[in-house]
């Protein structure tokens, strides 16, 4: 197991929480005389009962009991081992500033209205980015065709911005990604992507799943493609999608999710085109983005 010195423990469990939370789009729904009151990211909740404590950088979900300090919260988010948790807080130090804190009370039943500020987006081309990138074992030539760089903030106070790589969804919104967190600026929506293939659709859950896919056989990818980003999705494609397609390739993940993602869509589709479900490439692994990444050298 890796060590870290005192230092690096220390300059881990000082990121600030409150960061750590607005940077994925969590904000505190009420303070109180104890702290700053949120709906709990780790599970599904409509009363706020995680407390991040004034003065001190610590938490507590009060629905489950968990609590401690940056780094268990990171490997709750993320189910990351200690040693992973540490160095991911580390690795990502800039992406995160203490968000200027208000002693207004906001009711329990109304979140603070948080308008994004997108700033730029532009081509890929930030170093920490790249690295991002191509620790997930991606052709960063292949990420550069698809992916681009977002700088945004929430607040017009912050000193620092929030970056991410992205892309952009069928609703304008974007989908963000970065070493320490993945989530939805503005709208959630799937992507389309007119590769000229009318009659051939090619369907990932996510962006990486994609990138891992076009870096393993390293070709381009003849047909057009969807990707979901998210399950939630797929009524999207049942209900809007035309009915043009005469093959339908599905590379869900290997979850009880993929499964129902991969039976709703199998069902709708096979009227119309012949449909394959593809999952037996990533065999053994969640997605074919952690097949890439655990499998290539």
């Amino acid at each position: 197991m890796k060590s870290f010195s005192q230092d690096e423990l220390a300059q881990a469990k000082s990121i600030s929480i409150m960061g750590m939370l607005e940077q994925g789009g969590h904000f505190h729904k009420r303070t109180d005389a104890s702290g700053f009151w949120y709906l709990s990211p780790l599970r599904n909740e409509t009363t706020a009962s995680f407390v991040v404590y004034r003065n001190t950088n610590r938490f507590k979900d009060f629905g489950t009991g968990v609590n401690g300090d940056a780094i268990t919260l990171t490997m709750k988010l993320q189910n990351l081992s200690y040693v992973d948790a540490v160095k991911t807080l580390l690795a990502n130090i800039f992406f995160f500033e203490n968000p200027k804190e208000t002693t207004n009370e906001v009711p329990a039943t109304h979140e603070p209205k948080k308008e994004v500020i997108i700033e730029s987006v532009k081509p890929l081309q930030n170093n920490s980015l790249i690295q991002y990138v191509e620790s997930r074992k991606i052709n960063i030539n292949v990420a550069k065709q698809y992916l681009q760089e977002i700088y945004y903030k929430y607040d017009t106070t912050q000193i620092k911005s929030y970056f991410g790589v992205c892309m952009q969804n069928e609703s304008k919104g974007y989908e963000v990604r970065n070493s320490y967190n993945k989530y939805c600026l503005q709208n959630k929506d799937y992507t389309f992507i007119d590769n000229g293939f009318s009659d051939t659709v090619s369907i990932f859950e996510g962006i990486f799943d994609f990138l891992a896919c076009l870096t393993y056989y390293d070709k381009p990818i003849k047909s057009n493609v969807i990707i979901l980003h998210s399950v939630s999705n797929v009524s999207k494609i049942i209900n809007h999608f035309p009915k043009t397609a005469k093959q339908v390739f599905l590379f869900l993940d290997n979850d009880k999710a993929g499964q129902t993602a991969t039976d709703e869509l199998s069902k709708h589709f096979k009227d119309f085109a012949l449909v394959k479900d593809k999952r037996n490439i990533f065999a053994g692994y969640k997605d074919f983005g952690e097949f890439v990444e655990k499998t290539t050298n």
